[in-house]
């Protein structure tokens, strides 16, 4: 019996690890609404392109990307991007994170999609990245993707 009821234990927190580490869960706990999957790229380059780039410089193994609408402290509700990428290793993800606003080549220039890259907050969890990005062009909105960084941070950790 105690065998059955430490083996049912350790199923429960392996089950809510799993759901707790789910990107849209986590972004729905947080107090977010009418999230959609999200394809978001430089609108002068392809996704294909955009995802190469992403591959071949950071090592991306895998990405899911959402947006939904966040309230913010103003009490007005704003788009935001949330993504989780995924790579080999813990080393990657490090190296990966202090980039997170980095752009491919000659589109570092661009301003079609330069706000939720510009106004990104990001962390660390094993080999993932979780970044938090806002379309809504005002400075005053940082402070409002960090505190959406760290909601989702004590989510997902």
């Amino acid at each position: 019996m105690k065998k059955f009821s430490f083996l049912l234990f350790l199923g429960l927190i392996f089950n809510f690890q799993i759901f707790a580490q789910n990107l849209k869960s986590a972004i729905t706990s947080i107090g977010c609404k009418q999230i959609t999957i999200a394809n978001i790229t430089p609108m002068s380059i392809s996704q294909k392109d955009f995802e190469a780039w992403q591959k071949e410089k950071f090592h991306l193994q895998s990405k899911q990307s959402f947006i939904a609408k966040c309230r913010a402290k103003d009490g007005l509700f704003y788009k935001v991007l949330f993504e989780e990428e995924t790579f080999a290793n813990k080393a990657d993800a490090a190296a990966r994170l202090p980039k997170i606003k980095e752009l491919p080549p000659n589109e570092n220039d661009k301003s079609d999609l330069a706000v939720p890259i510009l106004l990104r907050e990001g962390f660390q969890v094993n080999n993932k990245i979780y970044t938090v990005g806002n379309f809504a062009n005002g400075v005053y909105l940082e402070g409002n993707v960090k505190i959406w960084r760290d909601k989702l941070q004590r989510k997902i950790k």
